[in-house]
């Protein structure tokens, strides 16, 4: 079975998973989850004593009905 592997297919491969192309790539996606979710938690800093009285899972539109 040893000549169905490539050593440099192998290589290649695990190179995805090296330390610094880890937290460049979480890095970058927590970035792109604030930038989709800031859209969904405007309304909250200017209400601040209203949000806190919906449960976390709530979404905009049932709490934009109580405002």
């Amino acid at each position: 079975m040893e000549h169905e592997f490539c050593p440099q297919a192998i290589r290649e491969h695990s190179l995805q998973f090296d330390s610094a192309i880890f937290k460049r790539r979480i890095s970058e996606f927590v970035a792109f989850a604030l930038e989709d979710f800031k859209p969904r938690i405007g309304w909250i800093a200017l209400v601040p004593s209203t949000a806190s009285a919906f449960p976390p899972d709530a979404d905009a539109a049932e709490l934009s009905r109580h405002m």
